[in-house]
């Protein structure tokens, strides 16, 4: 078991520096946040938003896996809540047993505060603990995520970080910071 500290105050070099990002709003007008300015940004049918990385091809081992399936992901989903009354722990809490029944390891189930958001939130940290295979770097293969809850009157935000190999998922963490950091609801 490994947990991944999440900072929010202050970032590191590289991809935490703020100039170095673009300002995202959200096509309704509910939510804008800062992500790399050489992501991706990919809109989805369902109202899913994706943010994804150009990422170096070579260090990917295997027969013709699609890059997508290792590189990191964030994604910012708006749902309305089951029960009118759920609050964003009790979100969680659904979510971390969704997770165990689909043979996912939580590592963290724990209330945050965000620095732009007044709204109470919390934070899930998890990785499968199915079979592994060896991927880049002699790393494992564990598929390690986490997922931000925040609900803000009759809407849940979901916003997820996920990779399926460790290597990324630790390389673009302090994007991850600066998304968590910057998410502001309009």
């Amino acid at each position: 078991m490994y947990l991944i500290p999440i900072m929010l105050l202050g970032l590191g070099t590289g991809y935490g520096q703020k100039d170095s990002y673009l300002t995202y709003t959200h096509l309704d007008s509910t939510f804008t946040l800062q992500y790399p300015n050489d992501w991706k940004v990919t809109k989805q049918e369902d109202g899913k938003v994706l943010f994804t990385p150009s990422l170096d091809t070579s260090k990917v081992t295997g027969e013709n896996f699609r890059v997508v399936a290792f590189g990191p992901t964030i994604s910012v989903t708006i749902k309305r809540p089951m029960y009118p009354d759920q609050t964003s722990i009790e979100v969680c809490d659904s979510f971390v047993n969704f997770l165990k029944n689909a043979d996912y390891t939580v590592h963290h189930n724990e209330e945050k505060i965000l620095p732009n958001v007044s709204d109470k939130s919390c934070m899930v940290q998890y990785d499968t603990k199915g079979e592994k295979i060896e991927a880049m770097h002699g790393e494992r293969n564990s598929e390690p995520g986490m997922t931000f809850v925040i609900r803000h009157g009759d809407l849940l935000y979901f916003i997820s970080y996920d990779a399926t190999v460790d290597y990324y998922f630790n390389k673009y963490m302090p994007a991850m910071e600066q998304v968590i950091n910057s998410f502001r609801i309009l």
